[in-house]
């Protein structure tokens, strides 16, 4: 009868955990086969000895040593095992969960970044023909590009070792008390996403980056695209940590303050980007005398750069006002998208175009799409809100339509339901004379 209590107590261990390393279930195991086989020794012990099992043993002495001396050992061994169990959910929730998957992303994507850094050849005399080489962007010198490279090794290599630290951190109990959830890790997120937006900006700067050309098209995809993807996880871990820590779900604050505030939020920062590479692109190319500006290049970076000059005031604008007054007059909220969405149609017709700016695949040209995307989603939402807006006073119209109840109505209402409880309702109402 005990064996098959253990054994059932053992199964509803294995079916409990989820993916039960060997490790786990063989301590488990051990522990009930050791306690089994003793068991076993024990009642042969006492056939020999002619002891019964219910009864004492002829040295109680050495009764009590083995019991003393079982349950040190027990009490030795355990902890181990349930540091063995402890630290395999502690992976298990950390390869599972949200935030154990980004920190993971950021791994891989700034190792990706870290390749391709190493790869491109900073000596600008060379070409192609070299071999595998990519040689960096052709509109600097040797030392700006070699600058460059030593600054992009450095700060994706401390990158590496900051994000490989916070994974033990997570897989390790004691170090995930101090560090986990707590100052340290908003400080260690922080750091992160200010080597994030420096490596962004000297991989793929317009007039030097490294994983750009000289006509400002990307060169080299993985640098550029990985450099993105991790500055986008960065913000991502530090929104994972806010909440946790502090309890602000900034996503589901953004969302309740209106359903377009997060399309004006990614507006402010897209026509940002598209101000500032427009502005980068004038200067590199079009600051010289008015006759030797290559035209209609340097006419078209100026519409980027005064489209994504308005779009910045007008964003900013409409966030202010939400964050502040917490709704914004829905007729100056549809006036200004519609003027942005009009703005961003000619930057796209015309800087994205072959003889503009953007027409290489770059920061101008994703972002100026992105930015007139953006706008179509303001839009969608506005339109979403409108149509909300209608249907509750659709509801508030009817209710007002009912008509209100008089004294005389409640009155009225009150016999007529007292007739009905006593038998006397209009069809079979009696007079009192005729009752007597």
């Amino acid at each position: 009868m005990r064996d098959t209590t253990h054994r059932k107590k053992r199964g509803d261990l294995e079916s409990f955990m989820p993916w039960p390393p060997p490790v786990v279930l063989e301590g488990v195991r051990g522990v009930a086969s050791s306690k089994k086989k003793k068991t076993k020794e024990q009642g042969t012990r006492n056939k020999k000895h002619n002891i019964s099992p219910h009864q004492p043993a002829s040295s109680g002495r050495q009764a009590q040593d083995r019991t003393t001396k079982f349950l040190i050992e027990f009490r030795m061994k355990a902890p181990t095992r349930f540091k063995i169990i402890a630290d395999h959910y502690t992976l298990h929730n950390m390869t599972t969960g949200r935030v154990g998957r980004l920190w993971a992303f950021y791994a891989a994507f700034t190792l990706i970044l870290i390749i391709a850094i190493d790869q491109v050849e900073t000596d600008v005399s060379r070409t192609m023909a070299h071999g595998t080489w990519a040689v960096a962007d052709e509109n600097v010198d040797d030392a700006t590009a070699k600058s460059d490279k030593t600054w992009g090794l450095a700060l994706s290599i401390t990158s590496l070792v900051i994000i490989s630290f916070t994974l033990y951190c997570h897989l390790n109990q004691s170090l995930r008390s101090i560090i986990i959830d707590q100052k340290p890790e908003g400080g260690i997120i922080l750091l992160l996403a200010i080597f994030s937006t420096a490596l962004v900006a000297i991989v793929s700067g317009p007039d030097r980056g490294l994983a750009v050309d000289e006509d400002g098209a990307v060169f080299i995809g993985n640098m550029y695209y990985f450099a993105w993807a991790g500055f986008i996880n960065s913000i991502f871990i530090l929104s994972s940590f806010i909440e946790s820590v502090y309890g602000f779900n900034v996503r589901q604050t953004m969302r309740s303050r209106s359903s377009s505030f997060t399309y004006w939020s990614s507006l402010l920062v897209t026509s940002m980007i598209v101000m500032a590479t427009s502005s980068n692109i004038y200067n590199t190319n079009c600051d010289v005398p008015a006759e030797d500006k290559p035209q209609p290049f340097c006419s078209r970076t100026v519409l980027g750069v005064s489209v994504g000059t308005i779009g910045v005031i007008f964003a900013l604008a409409i966030v202010a006002m939400k964050i502040s007054l917490g709704a914004v007059p829905f007729l100056i909220e549809i006036v200004l998208n519609l003027l942005l969405f009009i703005l961003y149609t000619l930057e796209i017709a015309f800087v994205t175009d072959v003889e503009g700016p953007g027409a290489p695949l770059g920061n101008l040209y994703y972002f100026s799409w992105i930015s007139f995307l953006l706008t179509i989603g303001v839009g969608k939402a506005c339109h979403e809100d409108y149509v909300e807006a209608q249907g509750i006073m659709e509801q508030q119209r009817q209710s007002s339509d009912r008509p209100m109840p008089t004294l005389a109505s409640v009155t009225e209402g009150n016999d007529y339901g007292a007739q009905h409880k006593h038998g006397r309702g209009p069809s079979n109402a009696i007079d009192d004379d005729d009752v007597i």
